[in-house]
């Protein structure tokens, strides 16, 4: 499968760089300097990706910055979990 899959996301990484396939030890390198503070967002930026191996700070899409589908996500954690009333 991994040789009819990962062709196909190199050639439509050519249009869409946001599907290249990264390596995990990159994503682990910039997650901990974001955790550590060694890279700062912008200021109004809280959401980071990384494109190519780059970090960048798109807008989060229309569905992840509503706040009832937030609420209700964490409502149907909390109860998966024992945590609701």
């Amino acid at each position: 499968m991994n040789a009819v899959v990962f062709p196909i996301f190199r050639v439509i990484g050519l249009v869409r760089p946001a599907y290249v396939k990264g390596r995990p030890e990159r994503a682990g390198e910039v997650l901990a300097q974001l955790a550590t503070g060694d890279i700062t967002p912008p200021d109004g930026h809280l959401y980071a990706s990384l494109v190519r191996g780059e970090v960048t700070y798109p807008e989060p899409a229309p569905l992840a910055r509503d706040d009832e589908i937030r609420d209700d996500l964490w409502r149907r954690s909390a109860s998966m979990v024992g945590l609701a009333p």
